[in-house]
């Protein structure tokens, strides 16, 4: 069954009221094509919208990365991958992937200690299907799928979000890439939502917008 892609568009509409536009992108998922066609999809829809900034008025200068769970990881590729050209592939090949932003809401880094860290094995298959093997028995996959792999100072800033009772994804592994951020000098912001699991509706508070708001107002000159 196809994940509808439009299920929080409701949710994203007070960043319409602040002027951004909302773009829902339908990458190909874990079960339709192995890394790293999703993060090409991704970065040529990102060319597209870049390329046809003038038909949509958007800024090309003021993109944004932002999805949950296995969006969260797609959000944090791009953002640790800008100024890369090995993840272009496709149309409008003279326009850059860069987005200048990235928040991932308890988004997935290493697959391996995603997979390892998980309090249960209900989603293990996630983690194969993305690699097309399992994480542990092929180290060069893993680290390919794994933004900590790409973290530079050129990484793009970021605002990342996670639930302390999060038993999918390991808390531990967004402080990872928090940590690897600030080593590398990358502007960066983690906040730990008390008692949220995955995908809880705590993150849908007006207060977690606020943040996202108030770091998009300082970071994107």
């Amino acid at each position: 069954m196809d994940t509808d892609h439009n299920i929080h568009l409701p949710n994203l509409v007070d960043f319409a009221r602040h002027g951004y536009i909302v773009v829902g992108v339908e990458y190909r998922d874990s079960n339709k094509v192995q890394f790293p066609g999703q993060l090409e999809d991704a970065k040529a829809a990102i060319r597209y919208m870049r390329a046809n900034a003038k038909r949509f008025q958007a800024d090309p200068n003021r993109f944004i990365a932002m999805g949950e769970s296995a969006g969260g990881h797609m959000a944090s590729m791009l953002g640790v991958t800008n100024g890369l050209n090995q993840f272009d592939k496709g149309t409008n090949l003279d326009y850059s992937s860069d987005v200048q932003v990235a928040v991932p809401f308890y988004g997935v880094v290493d697959p391996l200690t995603a997979k390892n860290g998980s309090a249960s094995n209900d989603f293990d298959f996630v983690y194969r299907n993305l690699l097309g093997a399992e994480p542990e028995n092929d180290p060069e996959l893993d680290s390919a799928a794994n933004p900590l792999t790409y973290v530079n100072s050129n990484s793009t800033p970021f605002l990342i979000f996670h639930g302390t009772e999060d038993v999918i994804v390991p808390i531990k592994d967004s402080e990872k890439l928090y940590d690897a951020l600030v080593e590398n000098n990358v502007p960066a912001e983690l906040y730990e939502i008390e008692g949220a699991g995955h995908m809880d509706v705590k993150f849908l508070q007006p207060q977690v917008f606020k943040i996202v708001l108030d770091f998009l107002d300082k970071y994107l000159n």
